[in-house]
């Protein structure tokens, strides 16, 4: 684990080595078109920077992977980004600069005589790998910059793009989340005991409202303008809440009175991950594709009145005394 994540942490350096190498390959593969004498010494050039650009390129691949897996980038897939995403280019480009980069070293070992030049091959596959390793540096250097903006439902693709997640919140994403995460300070609609939903996997959940959507959500209307629910939740075993922590599931009501569902689960259990793709962190926000059986109940804000469950902890039997 130690190797693996030394791994993870030199993808940034990979990435700059591979870029330099295929961008600097040009200029010999273009000087050896040149057929005559003097020429060896630009092949010599080319196979060197076609070796060093390949494994780097490779290494940046492979680090990639694990730094997008060890972030919780990848939303349970194995390989690539599912969801359309700046990540997912990223990934495209990556493995594009290791397909060009087989062709450039395959193109600079081709059989040709001494006062030949290198070849129109070599050329076109030399300038399209710098083309790919541009175009991943680019979306790297993006998302980097997303990551330390703290932007990190644009950097996961959770969100249709950056400006649709600066338009649609009022708040910096950390700030944002930490409104979330401070559900306890917010107004609860269960205060005395929790109650076991089955339409979120038999969890117990308790739910937490701002202030000025208390009234509403107690009569089963639609919350105002700039409302915030959020729905903490516990597993159940043997039909008992237990101390296992379950997701934090929230609805904002947003501008203009649409509704927004998400869901926020920093660590899954490995019994759980089935339930999220296998994914073990989880911060989707409406409109990610995963929050589709959300919104079968959500679409138009709370779920109706008649729907909110009411089962509560068994109470054991009192003993009689004979």
């Amino acid at each position: 684990m130690r190797l693996l994540g030394w791994m993870a942490d030199q993808h940034a350096w990979a990435v700059s080595f591979a870029l330099a190498a295929s961008v600097l390959l040009a200029l010999p593969v273009v000087a050896a078109q040149r057929p005559g004498r003097g020429i060896k010494p630009w092949w010599v050039a080319c196979r060197y920077l076609a070796w060093a650009g390949l494994a780097a390129s490779v290494f940046a691949l492979v680090s990639g992977q694990l730094l997008a897996n060890d972030m919780g980038l990848l939303n349970g897939e194995q390989i690539l980004r599912g969801q359309w995403s700046d990540l997912r280019i990223h990934q495209q480009f990556g493995g594009a600069m290791v397909f060009f980069g087989c062709l450039c070293v395959r193109s600079a070992y081709l059989k040709r005589k001494e006062h030949q030049g290198i070849g129109i091959y070599a050329l076109l596959t030399g300038l399209v790998w710098a083309i790919a390793a541009l175009g991943a540096g680019h979306y790297g250097i993006k998302m980097s910059r997303l990551h330390k903006e703290g932007k990190i439902e644009a950097l996961a693709g959770n969100e249709a793009s950056a400006s649709d997640e600066l338009a649609i919140n009022s708040q910096p994403f950390k700030n944002r989340l930490v409104r979330i995460l401070d559900y306890s300070s917010l107004v609860a609609m269960h205060p005395t005991e929790p109650m076991r939903s089955p339409a979120h996997n038999n969890r117990w959940i308790r739910v937490w409202v701002s202030q000025d959507a208390s009234g509403a959500y107690t009569l089963g209307e639609p919350l105002p303008e700039g409302a915030l629910a959020v729905m903490s939740s516990v597993e159940d075993r043997w039909g008992r809440p237990t101390y296992e922590i379950g997701p934090l599931y929230t609805l904002e009501v947003l501008p203009g009175g649409e509704s927004r569902v998400g869901m926020y689960w920093p660590n899954v259990p490995e019994s759980k991950r089935g339930e999220v793709g296998g994914a073990t962190y989880v911060h989707w926000t409406q409109p990610d594709e995963n929050l589709a059986s959300c919104l079968e109940c959500h679409s138009a804000g709370m779920a109706p009145q008649a729907n909110r469950t009411r089962i509560r902890i068994r109470r054991p039997a009192p003993e009689t005394t004979e």
